[in-house]
């Protein structure tokens, strides 16, 4: 059950009631007036690519807590749910964070303009003045690092899962670096808990 809904302008984010997300509604918390646009590379104004607030809500339903499915450099990835039925990744970049804030939306316009069956589709973002939050289909089988170092029938060998996983890989940067320019990856590695810029492997796993 989700409680104590946080308004941003003329819409409302619904989070559970946990201390690790006190400070949600400061992130969001922006003045339509005094509010900066920034454009990406590409010309796109990166706010373009809102999502209204109220449709993506955190949530666990069995334990009415924040699902944290990974954290990077530039903040942490929380399991949610967007439109009431689609599970969703939710990277959350802190208002501390302003050079990661800079660069997400940047960027943020390329990413979604990426279509491929090897790449992770992103879906959206709220952004503040002083925060971001970064919305992206999520894999629900977790990270390779995981699947890999549980692995102990050898169910990922090469000969089995592996080849199809680094197949799918390998796909997915081609598809990068087919872009004009091309778009170098550069955080590729299995313990990843959903970059921006996620490959998918494919249903190898």
């Amino acid at each position: 059950m989700l409680r104590s809904p946080a308004t941003i302008q003329d819409t409302t984010i619904l989070i559970p009631t946990n201390k690790l997300l006190t400070s949600l509604s400061d992130v969001f918390n922006t003045d339509p007036a005094q509010e900066t646009h920034m454009h990406d590379n590409v010309g796109l104004r990166a706010e373009n690519l809102l999502l209204p607030t109220d449709i993506c809500v955190y949530r666990d339903p069995e334990h009415q807590e924040l699902v944290v499915l990974g954290e990077g450099g530039q903040g942490k990835v929380y399991r949610g749910l967007l439109h009431g039925v689609q599970d969703v990744a939710i990277k959350i970049i802190s208002q501390e964070d302003t050079s990661g804030r800079a660069m997400f939306l940047r960027e943020i316009a390329i990413i979604e303009s990426l279509r491929s069956p090897h790449i992770v589709t992103f879906l959206g973002a709220c952004i503040g003045r002083d925060g971001v939050a970064l919305v992206m289909e999520l894999m629900p089988n977790g990270s390779l690092y995981e699947k890999i170092a549980t692995d102990h029938d050898g169910n990922f060998g090469w000969y089995k899962r592996g080849g199809k996983i680094a197949l799918g890989v390998a796909r997915g940067l081609a598809h990068l670096h087919k872009q004009r320019p091309p778009i170098l990856h550069l955080y590729l590695k299995s313990p990843n808990g959903q970059p921006p810029l996620a490959l998918r492997p494919g249903a190898a796993w």
